[in-house]
């Protein structure tokens, strides 16, 4: 299901400053996605941004950066609130060495996860996926905040000795917030740092500048 990300999908530009490790480390998004929020065409939904954990200031413990689109469409015949959602998601990491050309310090990856999501209360939707052996994922699309989540619960098989033995499915992952992490976030609010900024804006929100 993981496959390269081809240049033709999304672009990606890396921001190059000395108080990161390597230059992949400090990698931002093109303005071209400039969103955060859910936007509802008759029976779909689509969103766009990146997942971050909301209010974290530490960069080292926030999720690879990512750039996620999500689209979703009312299951043909419910009578309820029921949407399939596809959740295409590019992430990049990078390892711990200075950037060399003869070796790639930079891994870009892409997975694609399908999610059925009910309605558990008014305007909210949420439905499960497999994120793996440790973890289950929830994407939860809020219709009324128009904001989207990402949360993960530990799945029977973290619980394993296999699993307590090898040291992995310690800690699950903190809740994620679809987020808006391009260049025009900042400009809206007039915000000149050199460090990543994101918050929950999108392209129709009014600018402070």
């Amino acid at each position: 299901m993981k496959q390269l990300l081809c240049a033709s999908f999304i672009g990606l530009i890396i921001s190059a400053t000395p108080i990161w490790a390597n230059s992949c480390s400090n990698i931002s998004t093109m303005g071209t996605y400039d969103s955060s929020g859910v936007e509802e065409y008759g029976s779909g939904l689509v969103a766009e941004g990146t997942f971050r954990i909301e209010e974290e200031k530490d960069e080292s413990k926030q999720p690879d950066f990512n750039l996620v689109k999500i689209e979703c469409n009312s299951f043909p015949g419910s009578n309820s609130e029921i949407f399939v959602c596809t959740m295409t998601q590019a992430s990049v990491r990078a390892n711990s060495e200075q950037p060399n050309a003869d070796k790639p310090n930079c891994t870009l990856d892409l997975d694609i996860t399908e999610y059925q999501l009910k309605e558990a209360s008014p305007g909210v939707l949420s439905g499960s996926a497999s994120s793996g052996i440790c973890y289950d994922s929830y994407l939860i699309i809020n219709r009324n905040s128009k904001r989207v989540y990402l949360n993960f619960t530990k799945t029977k098989d973290a619980y394993k000795d296999d699993a307590k033995k090898l040291g992995i499915c310690q800690s699950t992952p903190r809740t994620e917030a679809l987020m808006n992490c391009t260049p025009w976030a900042a400009l809206r609010k007039n915000i000149q740092i050199t460090s990543r900024y994101c918050d929950f804006s999108s392209a129709g929100d009014k600018s402070n500048r």
